[in-house]
């Protein structure tokens, strides 16, 4: 018996210790480990704030990498999230792992329910899933370890656009999201819970309640679970019934969330630029949906997320309003206070230290530049205005602030600054990143924003995206060029560099950008580089120690050609640039010449008489049976640097001259230029001039294209002069040969006799032929 009661105790022990070994592994499978960054601001609070070493100045921020996810504004990726060594975005209808090294893919999921749109915020990660915010107010649950698509919820309409917020009750994981569909339309808060409960064949989940101010429910699309609780705000409800205020719902509106309340605000229900004090400010019970307290009569929609420090709420509005709104730990709101900053705010505030920090737009409008925007700064106790750093652009997203450099000593005086440094974007091209610096110390408060980075010409575009950042200090973000950029902190720079005899570069020299390309004059053997290095950076050159003394002489080559690897070092990194040198072209030719009718490059093309050869400048095109208001001329240069103009000659339609007297060019396919002409009139000839000029500029070659549509006015061209003048026969038979001309009737005339009558005879001979064969068969039968 003791020995069976000892086996069961040990079976069950054995039991117990495999169910205690699977606890970590059932509690943590498929969840990441490092987060870096993994939600709208890295935090529950919704507070940009960060102590990463990111870059302090324009020389130490350099491009790390870009990659182009998407195409177009409305179809761009999100800003990017940051988990165990890998960056998320939402693109389209998938959600794209990344490199974050290289900006490579490495994945994607499978196809969403819908896109993200236009990709505004990014997406969210909690529990083992992305969040994800998709079309027609719909959010998209995958699986964060095989990104397959787990589930959605109800299609219920509008758009989901602010940022997904996050908390855990009791152990167990919701999310909280608001909809919008218009100005003056119903929107709701939804409550949805983080696990695979609730989610029908479909793969349909149900929320756990529905938040609609006006509590009507008539605009909600394709619902799915009919009895999810609907709560609302009874005084909107009441108002809205009896016409003295209009529906609203959530956009850009991102809630704070904790376990007791969570906080929000709405837009104010009236059309846009109209900022009536109608919007509402809520805390809300997590599990119900119930209000617990309220703000009302606020001026302008709230479209900033909600953002909690040290038992104080943030927001801001578009009708200019900063508030701090103190909250007890169950959700209920003290006095408010208010600081009006007389122009639109969209951005989240960032808080920090006594200070608030949020980008205002200026009154000259939103997307000019120049329309008095600032990056402002206010005193978080007193409220009040403290100074504005101006800036090229509308400040629409909200901003990074480091604190890793609190301690440096700027200054040289002995003691630490007590700096922070704060990032930010700009809706304006060029789409960059723009920084500056504050401190309680009057003395080290930065009286100017500067540009941290500028993107290459390629990759400017406007832009509405926060900034993020990994454990490095490099800072990640995307504008509407749908390019990802990772800009990194770089200590091992160059501060300045020349080339002798450069006559241009691709782009002026920043200690941030490492490739280039410098034109020097034609016919150049050798020039000198030289560098200017912050001290404590060395420098190698094609492997060779730099001299700064004597800088580097460096040989081109036969075709005029270097290429030059300059090393960067310092503090165990390094920065490698690449300059290519190259003289400046003295090709004026052109490698081809296409005629066609079609405006895609490579069909419908027209023969060229002769054939094309860079050496021959005179061209003509049968266009006799073409019936085409215009042909198509696509000239290919010898040299990409050279440059093309294409001049009317002949019987060109006077419209389409522009001041210059040149054709512009109609088009460009894949770096085919198309030059369209149009006949001034379409029955006869027409001819232009295409001039090439060589990148230096003094050397020039012009073809020239002659359209024909009646050979005879080319051939009395060909052989106009005095009129007495007599042609001599074999010109006229040349003539005839080179140009198919049919003007000379007689000749032609007689041509045509002869021919016909040598049909007539040997039609006679061969009749008289056969009758005869017939003959002599009836004769042997």
């Amino acid at each position: 018996m003791k020995k069976i009661i000892g086996k069961r105790m040990f079976t069950i022990f054995l039991t117990l210790a495999i169910i205690v070994t699977m606890i970590p592994m059932m509690a943590f499978a498929g969840e990441a480990t490092n987060l870096e960054w993994y939600n709208f601001r890295n935090n529950a609070e919704n507070n940009g704030v960060v102590n990463k070493t990111t870059p302090v100045s324009a020389d130490t921020a350099s491009l790390k990498w870009s990659n182009k996810y998407g195409t177009g504004w409305s179809a761009a990726p999100t800003p990017p999230l940051i988990i165990d060594g890998y960056i998320y975005v939402g693109m389209s209808n998938k959600v794209v792992k990344i490199d974050k090294n290289t900006g490579d893919k490495v994945a994607e999921s499978d196809e969403m329910v819908a896109n993200v749109g236009f990709a505004m915020n990014p997406i969210t990660y909690a529990d083992g899933k992305f969040f994800v915010q998709v079309g027609n107010g719909m959010i998209q649950a995958i699986d964060y370890e095989t990104l397959k698509c787990v589930w959605h919820t109800e299609k219920i309409g509008g758009q989901t656009v602010s940022p997904i917020s996050y908390t855990k009750i009791n152990g167990k994981g919701y999310i909280y999201i608001g909809t919008w569909k218009s100005e003056s339309n119903d929107g709701a808060l939804l409550c949805i819970s983080t696990d695979d409960s609730n989610v029908d064949e479909n793969k349909i989940k149900k929320t756990e309640w529905r938040f609609i101010p006006s509590g009507k429910t008539d605009t909600l699309q394709n619902i799915v679970y009919n009895d999810t609780p609907v709560t609302c705000d009874e005084e909107i409800r009441d108002a809205v019934d009896d016409g003295t205020a209009s529906r609203r719902g959530f956009y850009w509106a991102g809630a704070y969330a904790c376990e007791k309340f969570i906080a929000i605000g709405s837009d104010d229900g009236t059309r846009e630029g109209d900022y009536q004090a109608n919007a509402c400010f809520y805390t809300i019970n997590p599990k119900t949906g119930e209000i617990i307290d309220k703000i009302g009569g606020i001026k302008g929609d709230i479209r900033t997320t909600v953002v909690y420090d040290k038992g104080n709420l943030y927001f801001c509005t578009k009708g200019g309003l900063v508030y701090r709104v103190p909250v007890d730990e169950n959700g209920k709101l003290g006095q408010a206070k208010v600081v009006d900053m007389g122009g639109m705010i969209t951005a989240s505030p960032v808080v920090y230290n006594g200070r608030i920090y949020v980008g205002v737009a200026g009154t000259g409008g939103q997307f000019n530049p120049d329309g008095g925007h600032v990056f402002a700064v206010i005193d978080s106790e007193s409220m009040t205005r403290l100074h504005d750093l101006p800036i090229k652009g509308y400040p629409q997203a909200s901003a990074l602030l480091s604190t890793a450099y609190e301690n440096e000593d700027f200054d040289g005086d002995g003691k630490a600054d007590g700096r922070v440094y704060i990032y930010f974007t700009y809706n304006a091209k060029p789409g960059g990143i723009y920084y500056t610096y504050d401190a309680k110390d009057e003395a080290n408060i930065a009286k100017e924003s500067g540009n941290l980075f500028i993107p290459e010409s390629s990759l400017q575009n406007y832009c509405i995206s926060t900034i993020c950042t990994d454990s490095d200090g490099t800072l990640y973000y995307k504008n509407d060029s749908c390019y990802l950029m990772a800009v990194q902190n770089n200590v091992a720079y160059i501060s300045d560099m020349t080339v002798a005899g450069a006559k241009s570069w691709s782009k002026a020299f920043a200690p941030g950008v490492t490739n280039y390309e410098v034109v020097l004059e034609a016919g150049t053997k050798s020039t000198n580089v030289k560098l200017a290095l912050p001290l404590e950076v060395k420098a190698t050159v094609d492997g060779e120690n730099y001299d700064a003394n004597k800088g580097v002489d460096v040989a081109l080559d036969n075709e005029g050609k270097a290429s030059v690897d300059i090393v960067a070092t310092a503090d165990g990194g390094s920065t490698t640039y690449t300059v290519d040198l190259r003289c400046e072209g003295t090709d004026s030719s052109l490698k081809n010449l296409y005629i066609s009718g079609s405006n895609i490059f490579g069909e419908g093309q027209y023969a060229l008489s002769p054939s094309f050869e860079a050496d021959k400048t005179d061209y003509t095109v049968d266009v006799q049976k073409i019936e085409k208001n215009f042909y198509n001329i696509w000239p290919e240069i010898s040299d990409e640097n050279a440059s093309v103009k294409v001049y009317p000659v002949e019987n060109v339609n006077p419209s389409e001259i522009n001041s210059e007297g040149t054709i512009n060019i109609a088009s460009s396919i894949e770096g085919h230029d198309r030059y369209a002409v149009y006949p001034k009139d379409k029955s006869k000839n027409c001819k232009v001039r295409v001039e090439v000029t060589s990148e230096r500029g003094q050397e020039v070659t012009s073809y020239n294209v002659s359209f024909v549509k009646d050979k005879s006015s080319v051939f009395d061209k060909q052989n106009q002069g005095d009129k007495n003048t007599t042609v001599k026969i074999d010109n006229v038979k040349s003539d005839l040969v080179k140009t198919g001309d049919n003007s000379n009737l007689t000749i032609w005339i007689i041509v045509l006799v002869l021919v016909l009558a040598t049909l007539v005879l040997v039609y006679r001979k061969a009749r008289q032929e056969n009758r005869r064969d017939k003959s002599t068969s009836n004769s042997q039968s």
